[in-house]
């Protein structure tokens, strides 16, 4: 491999850690793709495309992710109302919230959590 290819392959490493790190740190805050494009000095439609070839998922699909994930440890771990545990982990709209964690799980947050209490 060049030493360019090598550079460009640290640098994708590098790159992709802090993307993770960061969307890590501020999952639960309101984000935009452009606006996180823009913390990391890329366009939009590279930071796109950047993201699904180096994740396999796209952007709102990985923030989804780790939002669902919070959501399940929170809704397992409290006693927070179902609402309050969605919009914590990031999301404003709380059926759009419903729907996301029912397509993870198979069942709606509450009945999650009755089944993890049992």
């Amino acid at each position: 491999m060049s030493d360019i290819k090598c550079a460009r392959a640290r640098t994708i490493r590098r790159s992709s850690k802090e993307i993770v790190g960061y969307l890590g740190e501020h999952f639960t805050e309101p984000l935009s793709l452009s606006a996180v494009a823009a913390e990391f000095g890329l366009s939009p439609q590279y930071f796109s495309t950047f993201f699904r070839d180096n994740f396999g998922r796209t952007f709102t699909q990985h923030i989804n992710s780790l939002r669902i994930e919070q959501a399940a440890r929170l809704l397992r771990e409290t006693d927070l109302p179902v609402m309050e545990v969605g919009f914590r982990v990031g999301f404003d709209n709380f059926s759009y919230f419903i729907k996301r964690f029912r397509l993870v799980y198979g069942v709606s947050p509450s009945h999650y959590r009755k089944n993890s209490l049992t």
